[in-house]
């Protein structure tokens, strides 16, 4: 067996799957790993991808927005606590091998089959953390908060990869007609409402709207048909999904109280427009707060951990009108073209897309964008990085298939 045997098998199997290994021990609540593995394994596979490749190319909005963050170090006087320059290098280290700074046909088929064998493991735990909730065994919720998690770290993880799964689950369905995937799909739309995250429930709804949109484009009949069904298909079945709200409808009536159905966002949201007005070309530092303009962001004072609110508004507001141009390009520019070129035989620009809308909407209210360590982190990243244009053409190649 000879060397370019060997690198397509790893490409093709064990590397993307080691990875997956690697990855879900941020997301599951029986498997930590520590910090020093979980980072060593991606600088080992930062330089393995780097090896293996013959040519490279840049995106150019990556590279603009590392450009940005260094910009936004070097002219802030940012406090030690917050790490920065730390942060950065593992915030490059981690997006390397899934996103597109430096992008080859191996690191490309690597990034593309990473998301195909990704998802289908994210569907396949969170069927096991429905199965979970059936059983009613007290390990599939938080002991502290007593919220139900499943078999993720916590619920407001386990409600966006229970987004994720549905959009995966819907897809295959629409691509193979089979009802298995439908009933997995509601599934895993009920564990998504479980979770009690409305951010992931909203994105949930969007996600759908933009999957359907392609999938009866020009075909306005065939949507309302669709609509209908979904509608009446509620209608039939509320007094069996009621109970799959209550965690819903709890939060939503503690927020209330507390002063509005967005109340724990308003003052953060406040604090990230002031600092984007206080400094719009470079920011107040990248994974920083200027807390004298931010005075309501929580902040870890051992660890310079920051709580932004959103992860659109924290690109803004740390990083820059600049960077956050280009994060808006490396976000809707893909949208639009799945939309634009896709028709209902599309199935992997529904997939892609849809999954990337989803992070789209839940990074409006969750900031984790630049948290490098989080496991929705990763999965933000790998959809952003899979949808940009060189991932494109493998995807459309049958054998590269995500679905």
């Amino acid at each position: 067996m000879n060397i370019e045997s060997v690198l397509k098998i790893s490409t093709q199997l064990w590397l993307p799957l080691l990875t997956i290994v690697v990855v879900l021990s941020r997301g599951l609540f029986f498997f930590p790993l520590p910090q020093s593995v979980y980072y060593g394994y991606f600088m080992f596979l930062t330089v393995y991808i780097i090896i293996c490749s013959k040519t490279y190319h840049v995106n150019i909005c990556m590279l603009l927005l590392i450009v940005m963050a260094i910009v936004s170090i070097l002219g802030n006087s940012i406090p030690e606590k917050f790490n920065p320059w730390l942060r950065l290098l593992i915030f490059i280290l981690l997006t390397t091998p899934i996103s597109s700074i430096i992008s080859s046909d191996f690191s490309i088929k690597f990034r593309v089959l990473f998301y195909k064998y990704f998802m289908r493991i994210v569907a396949v735990i969170i069927i096991l953390s429905f199965i979970g909730y059936l059983s009613q065994n007290g390990i599939f919720y938080h002991k502290k908060t007593g919220t139900f998690r499943g078999l993720m770290i916590y619920c407001m993880v386990l409600g966006p990869y229970a987004g994720i799964a549905s959009i995966y689950l819907v897809t295959k369905y629409f691509q193979t007609g089979k009802n298995l995937f439908m009933a997995m799909g509601i599934i895993a739309v009920l564990t998504c409402f479980l979770s009690g995250s409305r951010g992931a429930i909203v994105a949930l709804f969007g996600a759908i709207f933009y999957l359907l949109a392609i999938y009866c484009k020009n075909n306005l009949r065939k949507l309302l048909k669709i609509y209908m069904a979904i509608v009446v298909g509620i209608i039939t079945f509320s007094p069996i999904l009621l109970p799959y709200t209550e965690a819903v409808m709890e939060k939503q009536e503690r927020n209330m109280k507390a002063g509005g159905t967005f109340s724990s966002r308003d003052a953060l949201f406040d604090d990230r427009i002031a600092e984007f007005k206080n400094s719009p070309f470079i920011g107040s530092g990248y994974a920083s707060v200027n807390e004298f303009v931010a005075p309501h962001t929580p902040v870890d004072f051992t660890k310079g951990i920051v709580e932004p609110g959103s992860s659109w508004l924290f690109i803004l507001s740390s990083l820059g009108i600049f960077a956050f141009i280009a994060f808006c390009v490396l976000v809707i520019r893909p949208l639009l073209f799945f939309y634009r070129n896709g028709d209902e035989s599309s199935f992997n620009y529904m997939m892609i897309g849809g999954s990337l809308l989803y992070f789209a909407i839940h990074m409006i209210i969750e900031g984790y964008i630049l948290s490098a360590g989080s496991f929705m982190f990763l999965g933000a990243w790998l959809c952003i990085g899979v949808a940009q244009k060189d991932s494109i053409k493998y995807i459309e190649n049958e054998e590269y298939s995500i679905l």
